[in-house]
């Protein structure tokens, strides 16, 4: 099992993936969008690069013959961006409604057959699950309204113009349209889950009837690719629609064993974890004292030291905050000075759901949680380990049993 940051639900406009256990290599950022981070796989690129080129020698010239090719290829390169753009305002929708809900959105990314949104975690009613999956369409479907509009009012004076807003709205409408398709992985297939779950409460059932339609789309994409290859001899468009629907069928897959996976995380809460060890501390303890006696002792060897005063925990600390500190300066330098303080939210309870805790972790970018146990402020330590181990054995028993 990954670790928890990189866990995350993705939504996408034309083709997307349930949960991704890896970001998606060979990405680099581009920056933020209303705090979201943007990113740019290399796929992308060459997806960008045969639509200008498409349009710039092949389209544009033919409609509008007589202007210089590098007119064409600016002409191209803009109807190519504005494209993409209207990709990451679907794109941000569904990021945008996922927030508002409560769910962190950890980033956009844009590849070859469109973009991805990448969610924490996934929604956990139905309806949350509808208003995400029908944000991103929703846009598209605003931004055809759109561009007619603006092409209503720029073709009498720039044809050439005008031609690219027809173009833009063309592909917007079929970017809403294929995006409604019912099958997982698009947003389509992830209403009619959310349809599914919402009357029948089953979010398994309702999981397998959109995969299946996803993998009915996949294969329906192959087989319209064999056509084109075929019959038709059209080599490109064959061969994409060939990647497509292999991409499809794969995703479906994906979303299927994903599913699977977070019926493992079902009703369970932290106090169901076992445990690390820890030792409490006083804030004046030296880190020599934290290592030799602590952290090197031969039984039992704590993995976090909890600072107390008065039962009350004022921080944590781990071989992770004493590493940076030569050890000239161990006999003087206290648990105090270098403690990762702990704020009350940051303290949770027997009874929290472990999503909510692998979420923390994942916010927090520690390896354990502190919990709670009991009034008198007794506390216990769940470690990124704990919660790996558990899962694993639970997924093995839940597959055997």
């Amino acid at each position: 099992m990954a670790h928890p940051a990189n866990y995350g639900i993705v939504y996408s406009a034309g083709a997307e993936h349930s949960y991704v256990r890896q970001g998606m290599a060979g990405s680099f950022r581009l920056g933020h969008l209303f705090g979201i981070p943007l990113a740019i796989h290399y796929t992308w690129l060459i997806a960008a690069g045969l639509a200008t080129a498409a349009l710039s020698l092949a389209i544009f010239p033919f409609e509008r013959p007589g202007l210089a090719a590098p007119a064409y290829w600016l002409v191209g390169a803009s109807a190519s961006g504005l494209f993409f753009s209207s990709v990451v305002a679907h794109e941000l929708c569904h990021a945008l409604v996922a927030r508002s809900l409560g769910i962190p959105v950890r980033g956009i990314t844009l590849f070859i057959f469109g973009g991805i949104s990448t969610l924490a975690r996934d929604a956990r009613k139905p309806a949350h699950e509808f208003l995400i999956a029908t944000a991103g369409p929703a846009c598209s479907l605003a931004l055809f309204i759109t561009f007619v509009a603006l092409y209503r009012v720029i073709q009498p004076h720039w044809s050439l113009g005008g031609r690219v807003v027809f173009y833009l709205s063309f592909a917007n409408l079929f970017l809403t349209f294929f995006n409604l398709i019912p099958a997982l992985p698009l947003d389509g297939g992830r209403a009619l889950r959310a349809a599914i779950w919402q009357f029948t409460g089953n979010f398994q059932l309702a999981t397998k009837v959109a995969v299946f339609m996803g993998h009915l789309l996949g294969f329906v994409l192959i087989g319209l690719a064999l056509y084109t290859l075929v019959i038709q001899t059209e080599w490109i468009r064959g061969a994409l629609l060939i990647l497509l629907g292999l991409f499809v069928h794969n995703a479906a897959g994906m979303a299927q064993q994903d599913a699977q996976d977070g019926a493992v995380l079902a009703g369970v809460t932290v106090g169901d974890v076992p445990k690390s060890n820890v030792a409490f501390v006083a804030p004046e303890t030296t880190l020599q004292t934290l290592v030799y006696d602590y952290l090197l002792a031969d039984d039992p060897n704590p993995s976090v030291l909890a600072v107390m005063r008065d039962h009350m925990l004022l921080g944590t600390v781990t071989a992770h905050e004493i590493r940076p500190v030569a050890r000239v300066h161990w006999s003087h330098t206290q648990a105090q000075d270098i403690m990762r303080e702990c704020a009350p939210d940051d303290i949770l309870t027997p009874t929290t759901p472990l999503e909510d805790a692998l979420e923390q972790l994942e916010a927090s970018r520690l390896g354990h949680v502190m919990v709670m146990n009991g009034e008198m402020n007794e506390f216990d330590v769940v470690s990124y380990n704990d919660i790996v181990h558990f899962l694993h054995r639970r997924r093995d028993a839940l597959r055997n049993g």
